[in-house]
């Protein structure tokens, strides 16, 4: 499944108007709260105690659902954690079928699977 909006969610680092697979948390649904942090950081103000837990709860919601742009779309269309999961096995199914295209003796898949043991 492709994200039909993908093009419709700001990129975060440039502002521009590219999918990215890098979403800000505020791309759930939140349009204030970028502004909001870059005009109180070029004015050298802090955002405040009930602002920063906010923003730090989106944050965590966002590393939940985790920032690929199809899984992005299915918590903004359902609010369903399963669904989500669902959405990104299916993303990794891909990819694991993608190495065995490339590498027929399943070492890509075997580093692919390793990665996360690594972080």
């Amino acid at each position: 499944m492709i994200c039909s909006n993908a093009n419709s969610i700001t990129g975060f680092w440039n502002g521009s108007k590219h999918p990215t697979a890098i979403q800000p948390p505020w791309a759930i649904g939140d349009q204030t709260s970028f502004p909001l942090i870059r005009k109180l950081f070029e004015m050298g103000r802090p955002l405040g105690q009930q602002t920063n837990r906010k923003l730090l709860r989106d944050f965590r919601l966002y590393m939940l659902v985790g920032g690929m742009p199809q899984a992005v779309h299915e918590y903004i269309e359902t609010i369903n954690f399963r669904k989500v999961d669902a959405v990104k096995r299916d993303i990794l199914a891909l990819y694991e079928s993608d190495f065995m295209k490339i590498d027929t003796s399943g070492r890509a898949s075997m580093l692919f699977d390793v990665i996360p043991a690594q972080l």
